[in-house]
């Protein structure tokens, strides 16, 4: 798989950012990005200010950690960016520099990163579900939940009616909108990630009335009970907060 892919998808999960936003990074990003460590005193933790075009067409502001851009400069910009560019300019007419080119001289587009992300699951054996690269925005999100939850000593393993107010503040800040339901998934990934092995069969504390008013959650609880049950599943029968309860999911609240 081209490196120019590798390089889109550590820009997507390190910002959260859709395939049309991350295709619209521009050179200046990586202009002078080693100043704010030999002259700013910052890390290569820490984060930018880089600007993009959303899908509604406008310019915002998203942020993105030197180390990413460090990463993203020595294995395609310093390695096969010239030699691309010049492919670009001189087979296909271009007259700009922009930043991601295939190894071909042309333009990376949107069904391109679609096609690859598809070609890397089948690879892994998935070819059924797929990996999409909406994936890795659910992969930043989580991410992001882990360090706050880290940071600030709050406890995954209750989630109760509306997720922590830092947690859903700073998705917000990095999707741009995130809503309670998703928000509650990427709670019971983290909080499966966050223990360690031997406390791996210990389930996220769901409340009956976080359940009972959130139907993001009853999906996502309906779809665990199929899993659970298989063929012996019958929805007539099924009773979503009894099942919770039952599996060590939920307490009554």
């Amino acid at each position: 798989i081209d490196i120019v892919y590798e390089s889109i998808a550590r820009i997507m999960v390190d910002t959260g950012l859709r395939i049309t936003a991350a295709l619209e990074f521009d050179m200046d990003t990586f202009v002078g990005w080693f100043r704010h460590v030999s002259i700013g005193g910052k890390t290569m933790d820490d984060e930018i200010p880089v600007s993009y075009i959303n899908k509604g067409g406008d310019r915002l502001t998203c942020s993105v950690t030197l180390q990413t851009i460090h990463d993203i400069q020595k294995i395609y910009r310093a390695r096969n960016y010239e030699k691309r560019l010049q492919k670009y300019q001189e087979e296909f007419g271009g007259d700009d520099e922009p930043l991601w080119i295939r190894e071909d001289g042309k333009l990376v587009r949107y069904r391109d990163v679609q096609r690859v992300f598809k070609t890397a699951s089948h690879a892994m054996g998935r070819k059924l579900n797929t990996i999409s690269p909406h994936h890795l925005r659910h992969t930043c999100a989580t991410w992001l939940l882990l360090r706050l939850a880290k940071e600030n000593n709050i406890a995954l393993a209750i989630i109760g009616q509306e997720p922590h107010p830092l947690i859903m503040g700073a998705l917000m800040n990095k999707l741009g909108h995130v809503g309670s339901a998703s928000t509650l998934r990427y709670t019971m990934t983290a909080f499966y990630m966050s223990k360690p092995k031997e406390a791996k069969n210990k389930k996220p504390m769901l409340t009956t009335l976080a359940i009972q008013q959130n139907k993001g959650l009853q999906k996502i609880l309906f779809e665990q009970a199929i899993d659970t049950y298989g063929d012996e599943f019958s929805e007539d029968k099924f009773d979503l907060i009894k099942y919770a309860i039952k599996q060590g999911f939920a307490v009554e609240y």
